[in-house]
């Protein structure tokens, strides 16, 4: 589907109340219904969860309804249910879809002697509407995801194609076979018409990966995606004798399994650029191990692979595909080609292109076989799009590359801090303000040696104002060659919240004289058309003032930052119209 509101619940222990569980609407298409949904209970029992581990006696449609049937029960009280109803009926009145985000927030002790599942084990991928008769997760109107504790905090990431995949593979010897090959072939064989010399995707394989080699791998390219294709495990790693979540690399001597462990797996993607992180590897999402233990374990919401590498800051991976239970290897590829198929298609949430793989899952195992269940999503990216494309740059060398991935990194770390800025509270505000100044002068200048490394661009520069005032934005017009200019047309898109509204546009004072500039407010989205005649003269390589757009920041906007984006720009040169590249504007507000 194009578009999706958003339904999302929050579930907390009670602990007041062991075995109870507070449900709480944070979002949804109606503001009215947010708020407190009741307490409910697990009604899903430790045999269900054994149950869907076990590859034996699938499919079975009945078992499965059951199943899901409680799972819904687990988590949707009375309200919560009509409040779903209702947003459903809204979302499907829009023409839109209604994703669901489960957050799962706070620790939950097990209780002795209990038979049912505990709040951050609920298998919430095979949930069930008896009053549909239809399972949520493999329908794209509903596409099922799941968060921690945070609201969606990271923003989309633009990315110039490119897009950069890694496969990092490994067969410890003293595993069972994991098929990598064919999960490979499958992967290469959806994307084979989008790689090679000119693709829009760069395809890597780090293959029979060590703990060195993957390091190499991630030292030597930034990659926007790592995939996972081994084994996962739930058990005790090294010298701590509680079980822990690892992934199996290999032995460089032995080739059998060398561990790593989920914290040791996000020190290795620190600072790397990742943003999305995919495991077919088995159980690399799972909170708790496949065993019951001797002992009570003491789970926590963050133990997992796929929930650490979310857990905190050491990474700037904004979302993890992996899975919960076991996934057979035909199933691991089966699922690979049709999501990354769905992927690299500009229009796609991430949750639908997963969504999309488990109907097929569905279609080739059955649907009442378990395998579609498998596959969950964690994320905190806003939009439900880890990034979106730019054009392709084949133009560009690989060391300007890596030079602009470096600053697109720096932004990103600079925009958190600021963020993080922000939300402290406001009496510590002073003693942050420099450091939050040094962030903002650091991505103007990051903005600026972007210009410089991708050649001809039109700038859209923004700056500083208060909420309820006016901000001018400078339009300039970098040249890396002596060319004829004439005519520059842009479309600016403003944020849909209605928190920056158009004031007006002029020539800039390089424009060559006085000279008209027309615009055009509206359309689908927020946007803002604009047209700027120059003279047409020859200008030397440089930078040139061609316009002067004016902007109103609404009064009461609390977000230190609004984004300016300018999807379409182009320019007429020596007499001809062209696309440029367009940088877009961010406006820092005083808070």
């Amino acid at each position: 589907m194009a578009e999706f509101e958003t339904f999302k619940l929050q579930l907390s222990p009670v602990l007041q109340a062991p075995g109870q569980w507070q449900v709480t609407l944070t979002e949804s298409p109606v503001a009215a219904l947010h708020g407190d949904k009741g307490m409910t209970q697990a009604r899903v029992l430790r045999q269900d969860l054994q149950r869907l581990r076990n590859h034996d006696g699938w499919p079975n449609i009945n078992a499965l309804r059951d199943i899901g049937t409680r799972v819904w029960d687990s988590v949707m009280t009375p309200k919560a249910e009509a409040a779903y109803q209702t947003a459903k009926l809204n979302a499907a009145a829009a023409n839109k879809g209604l994703r669901i985000i489960v957050t799962a927030v706070g620790d939950e002790p097990l209780q002795a002697g209990s038979d049912r599942v505990r709040l951050v084990e609920l298998p919430l991928e095979v949930m069930f509407d008896a009053s549909t008769n239809e399972f949520l997760a493999p329908d794209i109107r509903t596409p099922i995801s799941r968060s921690l504790h945070w609201s969606q905090d990271r923003e989309v990431v633009k990315i110039a194609l490119p897009l950069r995949i890694l496969l990092v593979t490994a067969e410890p010897t003293d595993q069972p076979p994991v098929n990598a090959t064919q999960e490979v072939a499958q992967i290469q064989a959806a994307l084979a018409g989008l790689t090679g010399a000119t693709g829009a995707i760069e395809l890597d394989l780090c293959e029979h990966a060590t703990k060195a080699s993957l390091g190499d791998a991630l030292r030597d390219k930034r990659y926007h995606v790592v995939h996972f294709i081994t084994h996962g495990k739930y058990d005790q790693a090294g010298n701590d004798a509680s079980p822990r979540a690892y992934v199996c690399l290999e032995d460089a001597a032995t080739h059998e399994t060398d561990a790593i462990d989920a914290d040791t797996l996000a020190m290795r993607f620190a600072s790397t650029g990742v943003l999305l992180a995919v495991f077919t590897a088995c159980q690399s999402s799972a909170p708790t191990p496949g065993y019951q233990l001797q002992e009570p374990f003491p789970v926590r919401a963050f133990d997992g692979v796929a929930q650490r590498l979310l857990a905190g800051s050491t990474t700037e991976i904004t979302a993890v595909i992996a899975m919960q239970f076991d996934f057979e290897a035909n199933v691991a590829a089966t699922f690979s080609r049709h999501f990354y198929s769905a992927l690299v298609k500009a229009e796609t949430t991430l949750d639908e292109a997963v969504t999309l793989a488990r109907r097929e899952i569905a279609v080739a195992m059955g649907a009442g076989h378990r395998a579609w269940v498998t596959p969950t999503v964690y994320w905190r990216c806003q939009r439900g799009k880890v990034f979106e494309f730019e054009p392709t740059r084949r133009t560009l060398s690989a060391a300007v590359q890596k030079e602009l991935d470096l600053i697109d990194n720096t932004i990103r770390m600079d925009r958190r801090k600021i963020d993080e800025i922000a939300a402290q509270p406001a009496a510590i505000h002073p003693y942050l303000e420099q450091m939050r100044l040094d962030a903002q002068h650091e991505i103007d200048d990051c903005t600026a040696r972007r210009s410089l490394l991708l050649g001809d661009t039109l700038r859209l520069l923004g700056g500083t104002a208060a909420a309820g005032q006016e901000i001018a934005c400078s339009l300039r017009l970098r040249l890396k060659t002596r060319t004829v200019v004439g005519a520059v047309k842009l479309v600016v898109k403003l944020p849909p919240d209605g928190c920056v509204s158009f004031a007006g546009v002029a020539a800039g004072a390089d424009a060559g004289g006085e000279l008209p500039a027309t615009v055009v407010v509206g359309g689908a989205l927020p946007r803002v058309t604009a047209h700027i005649d120059l003279a047409p003269l020859a200008r030397e390589a440089g930078e040139y003032e061609v316009g002067v757009l004016r902007f109103n920041i609404a009064a009461g906007v609390q977000r230190p930052m609004l984004d300016l984006e300018v999807p379409e720009a182009t320019v007429v040169r020596d007499g001809a119209k062209t696309a440029i590249e367009a940088l877009a504007a961010i406006l820092f507000v005083a808070l």
